[in-house]
């Protein structure tokens, strides 16, 4: 669960300029001032590749967009921040700017593409017993951070290699620099913000990883107006994921008060014990909560397993709580070192499923 276009990965250690070299930041060519040719023809070819290789790379929908500042993006986070919503995510509240302003990440960007990849890992939980502790589905395989990244940049790589002329720089970004990404991926034309503020895409659901690509040449705009429009929101009257969270952490204006958050509680939280309002509605998730997405009738009509193997089942939901509250951290680092859930760490995990445990155990007791 994201609560406002916030990027845990990021949080604490990246440095939002683009001077510092980081594994996020894909700039194999100086960002020097470069006069680049826009010839009509030209453009239209580099759409088609740009298009075409990211398809080919894996990414199920792709879009792009001018740069520019997200204004009527700003009063809704500011809001969001004042009422407190981010709960303990203090770095929500810095380089606000950054977030809005996406060439702030990368002087030298003039479009900005959105990618769309789905990690729905299939439903090999379904036949779990009643007892067993959940793991929310984006967190069951190797963390999405670098492998999305890596393939942006083997992008950018593929579109330099096939427009030398254009000097082409850009930066890979995936959940991982302060950037409002589903705002972004709204104006792409990838989908649209449900009412449980994730992104909904036509073909897979919310259950998609995003990514962004800045880059430092001009994409045009597609000129089928059916592809270059936002899409619709599709939501109607439909309120299931609302009525589903167990908390009612789920806001009218499409954003989710993360104080009231299953998923801020087990995975960002550092307190030594979650509050009673998240224990008696925990329903043994130890790692983030996937119920407003179970519910919604995008994903039960178009979920398809994942393609990519790195992203199938850990098969947690076979694991019996006392393997994790006797596991090492060498064990800990060799079985889940290269997941999500390296970053809530086992400490914090073993509080998760000492929660989760008791409040099973008491609720059988009635």
């Amino acid at each position: 669960m994201r609560f406002f276009d916030d990027h845990p990965g990021a949080h604490g250690t990246t440095n939002p300029s683009p001077s510092i070299t980081q594994q996020s930041q894909t700039q194999t060519r100086p960002a020097e001032s470069v006069e680049r040719p826009h010839k009509p023809q030209l453009a239209d070819q580099f759409a088609q590749a740009l298009e075409h290789h990211a398809k080919a790379l894996g990414f199920e929908r792709v879009g792009w967009i001018a740069i520019e500042t997200l204004e009527s993006e700003r009063e809704r986070l500011n809001q969001w921040l004042a009422a407190g919503h981010h709960a303990g995510m203090e770095w929500m509240t810095r380089h606000l700017e950054h977030r809005l302003s996406p060439e702030k990440l990368f002087p030298a960007a003039q479009s900005v593409v959105c990618v769309a990849i789905n990690y729905y890992p299939g439903e090999a939980e379904a036949s779990a017993p009643p007892a067993a502790l959940k793991i929310a589905r984006y967190a069951m395989g190797r963390d999405y951070h670098k492998l999305i990244r890596g393939r942006l940049r083997q992008l950018l790589r593929l579109l330099q290699e096939a427009f030398p002329e254009l000097a082409l720089t850009g930066r890979a970004l995936a959940d991982s620099a302060p950037l409002l990404e589903r705002a972004l991926a709204e104006r792409a034309g990838l989908g649209w913000r449900g009412k449980h503020g994730l992104l909904i895409t036509p073909n897979r659901g919310s259950w998609v990883f995003l990514g962004e690509l800045l880059l430092s040449y001009p994409v045009p705009e597609p000129k089928n107006p059916l592809v270059a429009a936002p899409v619709p929101d599709y939501c109607g009257r439909c309120t299931r994921c609302i009525d589903a969270c167990p908390t009612q952490a789920i806001l009218p204006e499409r954003s989710v008060d993360a104080r009231r958050c299953i998923a801020y509680w087990t995975i960002e939280s550092d307190a030594e014990t979650l509050p009673e309002h998240i224990t008696s509605n925990q329903e043994n998730w130890i790692f983030g909560c996937d119920i407003c997405q179970e519910v919604c009738p995008w994903n039960t009509k178009l979920a398809q397993p994942t393609q990519e193997p790195l992203w199938q089942t850990l098969e947690t939901h076979t694991t019996p709580p006392d393997y994790w509250l006797t596991l090492d951290e060498t064990g800990f680092e060799q079985r889940f070192g290269r997941t999500p859930l390296r970053r809530t760490g086992l400490t914090r995990l073993k509080r998760n499923v000492s929660a989760a445990t008791r409040t099973y155990t008491a609720l059988k007791r009635k």
